[in-house]
């Protein structure tokens, strides 16, 4: 337990003590102690816990004591039960408010933390001599980094250093943690601590593409959807127009996470291929959120990327089309965090932007036994 100063507690001493006076003045010390000290660094409760190692993973011991973390306190939404209620409204067909979608400082008023939750958790950190950072739009996230010597004493916990038996790659974790019983409720988890990280894939893939199985929905394509999906399958199977969209104020965002990347000279080819009755030159705009990044050499072209491009621009004919690429980068990522840190990256873009895109297309999973259900919501 950290020990609290003040220099209220610094008492005068101008007389000769004998020993009953250093026994009150003990008794005082302690009474200025209990007084001053911060409940928070006292009262510890269990927070997030696994019940084993998630299978793929072993031990390698303590992590080293001086290795440094950097942990996202999220604190939970101020009116969470008011914006799932209104989402529901919003997205129900007949509602009074279907189709009124929230305006970036509407969204913030559900998201933001109670006041009494922000001061609660500064006042914790603080009383550990540690400062934050602030990570989202909301203030809902205060990014700390301290060194796992500080963060199991912080946490009570034991921080692990973890193999993947894939990869042979290593992450710092905790099978449990606690936080101070006065934040329950205010602060809904502390990452990375009990998640363990998602390794992403291999940029590239080869291999005999797998056959798929007819169905009666589908009996009348051409027998070749069988064995490959084309644009053209898709558009016969789900009535998708092949003409130009005409609606100009339509957005269209393409998540690309962990290192994947979208080349233009591999959609160039795929529309010369499968769509062409499109521009084969048709590109795409770029954001770069918290540091991502795309380059265009071939061989760093991620399978995920490149197909989710391939495809969006190949079925929404003529839609503006924007790749957001989100850090951490694939060279940068050493743990593996990251795929959890990214997602929050890139809502923390969005939830700024006065005017999203009209549609956000994701196709990044992970299994679910790596992954509490407090992060998960």
């Amino acid at each position: 337990m950290p020990r609290f100063r003040n220099s209220a507690c610094k008492l005068p001493i101008a007389f000769s003590m004998q020993m009953g006076d250093i026994l009150v003045l003990s008794l005082i010390s302690v009474f200025f102690s209990t007084a001053l000290g911060s409940p928070l660094s006292r009262d510890l409760a269990p927070h997030e816990s696994l019940a084993s190692v998630p299978n793929g993973y072993t031990s390698n011991g303590p992590a080293p004591a001086d290795s440094m973390l950097n942990l996202r306190f999220n604190l939970a939404a101020g009116n969470i039960s008011g914006l799932q209620s209104i989402l529901y409204e919003i997205s129900t067909p007949g509602n009074a408010n279907y189709g009124n979608h929230l305006t970036r400082d509407e969204l913030a008023a559900y998201v933001k933390p109670t006041s009494q939750a922000v001061s609660l958790l500064h006042n914790w950190i603080l009383s550990h001599n540690l400062t934050g950072t602030s990570a989202s739009f909301t203030g809902d996230i205060l990014e700390v980094s301290l060194p796992v010597s500080k963060a199991n004493s912080l946490l009570d916990a034991d921080f692990q250093l973890y193999t993947a038996h894939a990869s042979g790659r290593q992450a710092i974790r905790a099978v449990s943690y606690s936080i101070p019983a006065a934040l329950k409720g205010h602060l809904d988890n502390i990452h990375p601590t009990v998640n363990f990280p998602v390794f992403p894939s291999s940029t590239s893939s080869t291999g005999p593409v797998p056959s798929v199985p007819s169905s009666k929905s589908s009996s009348s394509l051409p027998a070749s959807c069988n064995t490959v999906i084309t644009p053209k399958c898709i558009q016969d199977l789900y009535g998708i127009p092949p003409t130009l969209a005409t609606q100009s104020s339509n957005k269209l965002f393409v998540s690309g996470l962990l290192g994947q990347y979208a080349n233009q000279a591999d959609i160039t080819t795929f529309l010369e291929i499968f769509r062409p009755d499109l521009a084969s030159n048709t590109s795409f705009a770029f954001i770069s959120v918290a540091n991502g990044t795309n380059p265009q050499n071939v061989s760093e072209a991620g399978v995920e990327a490149d197909l989710d491009m391939q495809y969006t621009i190949g079925l929404a004919s003529g839609v503006p089309v924007t790749f957001v690429s989100v850090g951490p980068n694939l060279t940068e990522i050493t743990s593996l965090d990251d795929f959890f840190i990214a997602l929050q990256n890139e809502a923390n873009y969005l939830l700024s932007l006065e005017t999203p895109p009209t549609v956000l297309t994701s196709s990044y999973s992970l299994n679910e036994g790596y992954v509490t259900r407090s992060l998960a919501k």
